[in-house]
């Protein structure tokens, strides 16, 4: 509007959501805290491998996993400002390039129809269902939760969902049902990114490598220590 200051309009939205996100960090302190052990890792890792990598295939599946990074950190930063509807849309579309970058790297068929351009990402998680059972069928499940819930106008597009500033229960309990799919998704990221940038991490803690293209999962100890922290729940209070 003529004679207005440009970013006058998104002021409100602005400082709601500033100041959502500063007692979000407050309430989840040992989420973030956690958040900020693991995602410079995976993007470390990643980046390496988009850059050093000499195959080719492994270069485009770590390109795949960079971006399913970057939207789910944008579900992250969406989310500690108090819109749970968006973060579900988000997810929906990083969970299925997770898929497909775990699809190529293991179904040498499925690499070759994605470089024709022909390669179907709906597909990739039967595929995964195949090489992966457990996470392929988390994976999947997930995927047709999110579809259904959010991807398409679910139940939850029936009433408006926000956070209040004030983060009554029923705010919390929104935040602490979205955080959840977050810190999945990234902990299939870590999961991925080790077995597809394997020559590139210097703490390995979850695979091991039987020969050439086969790998073992085996975490370590710390590793199911870290799972088991990084996966529970953690509210300190209200966030004030």
């Amino acid at each position: 509007m003529e004679g207005l200051p440009d970013n006058v309009l998104f002021s409100p939205n602005r400082i709601h959501g500033e100041q959502v996100a500063n007692k979000v960090e407050r309430l989840f302190k040992h989420e973030m805290w956690l958040l900020t052990q693991l995602l410079p890792r995976v993007l470390l890792r990643l980046g390496r491998c988009t850059l050093e990598e000499s195959v080719e295939a492994k270069r485009e599946i770590g390109v795949l996993l960079l971006n399913a990074n970057t939207t789910t950190v944008a579900a992250l930063e969406v989310w500690r400002r108090g819109y749970p509807l968006q973060v579900g849309i988000l997810l929906r579309n990083a969970i299925e390039t997770i898929a497909t970058a775990a699809a190529l790297n293991s179904d040498a068929q499925a690499y070759e129809d994605y470089k024709r351009k022909k390669f179907k990402s709906s597909a990739a998680f039967t595929i995964v269902k195949r090489v992966w059972p457990v996470i392929g069928d988390l994976l999947a499940r997930i995927n047709g939760d999110l579809s259904r819930d959010f991807a398409h106008l679910g139940d939850f597009y029936r009433g408006w969902q926000t956070v209040s500033t004030e983060l009554n229960d029923q705010d919390i309990l929104a935040l602490r049902a979205t955080l959840l799919p977050i810190k999945f998704t990234f902990h299939v990221l870590d999961l991925l990114s080790e077995v597809t940038c394997y020559d590139f991490v210097e703490d390995r803690r979850y695979w091991s490598r039987l020969r050439p293209g086969a790998y073992q999962y085996s975490p370590t100890t710390a590793a199911e220590r870290w799972m088991q922290e990084f996966l529970a729940e953690h509210v300190t209070g209200k966030g004030e």
